[in-house]
Parts: structure tokens; C-alpha cells; sequence
């Protein structure tokens, strides 16, 4: 019989997300030390077997891994200062922020607080799909401290690591969220004008988005090819930016019709205006991207 001990971990911040992760490593046999600045957060955690540090510096002194679920980076480097040199330990931000402050973070934890190593994560998923283990995490940092703690990361779900940039992180995490924004943004607007005209809200979204959405794989691959590329001749891909306003337009006028707002897309309106203005009306709507980058 082994006797050896179960592997351990920190986890500072317990909100809906950091408490969803703790969660996992506790019922995944980890030895989990859980602290928080308000205590009562982390009872029912304490209940299922996690272990309650009366302070952040003796939470991250626990375990050699420690992951960090707080508001912002300020608070991280509050923690970190607080803890002083924290040789032999290695920190997990999770802390939303931009490459830049990421960055920052990252140069203090190992060149101010000797951390042994760093890693910038980004959790792409709710805490109720981290529970249920299907959520993906990105990150980056040094790849060998990624390979030394890949498997203990294992119950925060699909783990994918992208470079020795720890900036690199934040970047993907800001850019899928922003196609996540414009599907909310289009699916609420969609939603609004469906409920307004009388039909089923989820007979429209159970029989018409989630099918949509399916179709859109190739599509996706090929714009970004396009815009790498720096291809935007509309007839390869059929999707036009002149095209885009008119249906941009139908989309406003509709919804006037049925006394639903249409500001959520007012910007996209703003935007493919705009380049048919400039003369772009007949490249593809990956042309779009040239409007939003700083001339090269």
C-alpha cells in the first residue's frame, strides 16, 4: 500500500471561480489550503476536506504551487509582497489583466519575490463548467515550469500552454472573449426582436443559432487566412463589406418595426459605414481589420 503524501496545492481567492477550482482539487484528492480575506467563503470547502489558512503568506508557503483567483494584479502583487521571498514556490495568476500589467506581475514575482517559477493563466470557461471539468485554461510562461506542473494542473480541465511570453496569455484571452462579445451582442439583439415578434425564444435558438453556429468553422479559417494574408478580394469568400451594410440596415429596420433597440450593433454599423466609405465596399468583410489596426 503507498503511503506516500497527497500532492498538494494553494488556491488564494475564493469567488465563484477560485471556489470552483478548489472545489476540483479538493475532490481530486488533493491536499488543498484555500484562503480568502472574508473566511466564511471557504466553509463548505473546509467541510468537503480543504484545509483553511489563517493568512495569504501561509497559504502560499503550504504548497510549492499556488493559484491565484483575485480581483486584480494589485491585489496579486499586494499578496506576493506580503509573502516576501518565496523561494521554492511556484505562482498561477489567473488574474484577468493586459499583456502589459501581466508582464509586470510576472518580472516582480521572480525578480522581486523569487518565485520559482511563473505562469499566466487564462480560465475560458465559467466556474460551472470548470466544475463539470470541460473548461479550458490557456497559459503561458517558461514551458519547463509548464511541464513541471502540467499534470498537477490537470483538474482545472483542458490545459493548453502557448508561450514563454506570459503576455501571450492575456492576448488570446482578451481576443476570444471579443468574439464572445460579438456573439452576445448578436444573439441578445436576435433574441429581443424573435420574443418581440411573438415566436419561441428557444425554439429559434434550439433550431436555427445552434445549427448557424455549426457552419461557421470553415468560414473562420478562411477569413483569418484572408487577413494574414492580406487577401480581401470579395468574390473568394462571398461576404462583401456593401453587402454587410445593406444587411446591416435590414437588421436596424427590423427591429424599429417590431420596437426593439438595435444599440448593441450600433458599432459594427459604425464600422462597415465606414469602410465603404473609404472604397472597401467590395472586399470582404476581413477587410474590416485594416480599419481597427494602425496603418502599417
Amino acid at each position: 500500500m503507498s503511503t506516500s503524501e497527497p500532492k498538494s496545492i494553494s488556491i488564494l481567492g475564493l469567488g465563484q471561480m477560485g471556489h470552483a477550482i478548489a472545489s476540483n482539487f479538493v475532490s481530486r484528492g488533493f491536499k488543498t489550503f484555500v484562503w480568502n480575506r472574508t473566511p466564511s467563503k471557504g466553509a463548505d470547502l473546509v467541510e468537503q476536506g480543504a484545509i483553511q489558512s489563517s493568512s495569504s503568506t501561509e497559504c502560499i508557503r503550504s504548497s510549492p504551487l499556488s493559484i491565484l483567483c483575485v480581483n486584480t494584479d494589485d491585489i496579486v502583487l499586494d499578496i506576493l509582497a506580503a509573502a516576501g521571498d518565496i523561494s521554492g514556490h511556484t505562482i498561477v495568476n489567473i488574474v484577468n489583466g493586459s499583456p502589459q500589467q501581466v508582464r509586470k506581475t510576472a518580472e516582480k514575482s521572480i525578480s522581486h519575490y523569487m518565485a520559482d517559477g511563473y505562469l499566466h493563466g487564462s480560465v475560458m470557461a465559467s466556474p460551472g463548467l470548470v466544475r463539470s471539468g470541460g473548461a479550458m485554461t490557456i497559459f503561458a510562461g517558461s514551458s519547463e515550469t509548464f511541464k513541471k506542473w502540467e499534470l498537477t494542473l490537470q483538474p482545472l480541465g483542458i490545459t493548453l500552454w502557448l508561450l514563454d511570453d506570459v503576455g501571450a496569455a492575456p492576448l488570446y484571452d482578451c481576443s476570444l472573449l471579443s468574439i464572445l462579445s460579438g456573439i452576445f451582442s448578436g444573439f441578445m439583439q436576435a433574441l429581443a426582436m424573435i420574443g418581440a415578434a411573438g415566436h419561441s425564444e428557444t425554439e429559434f435558438a434550439r433550431g436555427f443559432v445552434v445549427p448557424l453556429l455549426g457552419q461557421m468553422e470553415e468560414w473562420l479559417i478562411r477569413t483569418a487566412e484572408e487577413v494574414q494574408n492580406k487577401e480581401y478580394v470579395a468574390e473568394k469568400n462571398g461576404s462583401p463589406i456593401e453587402v454587410q451594410l445593406d444587411s446591416t440596415k435590414h437588421i436596424f429596420e427590423t427591429a424599429k418595426e417590431l420596437g426593439v433597440s438595435s444599440r448593441l450593433l450600433q458599432g459594427f454599423l459604425d464600422i462597415v459605414k465606414e469602410g465603404v466609405e473609404r472604397g472597401q465596399g467590395r472586399e470582404e468583410i476581413s477587410g474590416l481589420v485594416r480599419l481597427l489596426r494602425a496603418p502599417e
